[in-house]
């Protein structure tokens, strides 16, 4: 009997280890669960917030866009009506009125295009008026020479006919 009471105390220990073990793996599994299941939340707020800050994105990449194409508007809308107006001056100082005045407000490359092109307008107004000057003397030339024919032509048939009565006078 002693053998077996040795070895129920041996079985004993062997099954109060065995249970402190068995113990000791449960405060395990859920200290580890515990941690497993934060571990999941964090993960999950992290997703949440990873999903957030993509639609965050999304959503200013989304807002540049906008904001880039109303800006583009803006500049095309304010180069526009200049070149417009510039295109209809070019028009209209093609079609003859040398009186067109071209504005040139501003310091952009448009207005200094603006400008030289009131500046040729100008010039090309000053040539016009110097060849109408230059032809109101050619016709004012060309009247007293047409003049000067008629009175030469005059003259001249005025001798004609004195040089016919004097030869006439003569065969007499």
């Amino acid at each position: 009997m002693p053998d077996l009471l040795r070895r129920f105390s041996q079985c004993n220990r062997v099954m109060t280890g065995y249970a402190a073990l068995a113990l000791a793996l449960m405060v395990l599994g859920l200290t580890a669960g515990q941690q497993l299941s934060a571990a999941a939340d964090q993960l999950g707020a992290a997703g949440a917030a990873v999903r957030s800050g993509g639609q965050w994105l999304v959503a200013l990449s989304m807002l540049g866009g906008v904001l880039g194409l109303a800006g583009g508007w803006a500049v095309r809308a304010s180069i526009r009506a200049p070149v417009n107006d510039t295109a209809l001056a070019v028009m209209r100082i093609a079609g003859g009125d040398l009186d067109t005045k071209v504005e040139s407000p501003g310091r952009d490359e448009l207005s200094w295009l603006r400008a030289e092109l009131n500046s040729m307008r100008k010039k090309l107004r000053e040539m016009v008026l110097q060849v109408r000057a230059s032809v109101d003397s050619v016709n004012a030339a060309a009247g007293e020479i047409a003049r000067g024919n008629e009175d030469l032509s005059a003259r001249t048939e005025t001798q004609a006919g004195a040089l016919q009565q004097t030869t006439s006078a003569m065969t007499q």
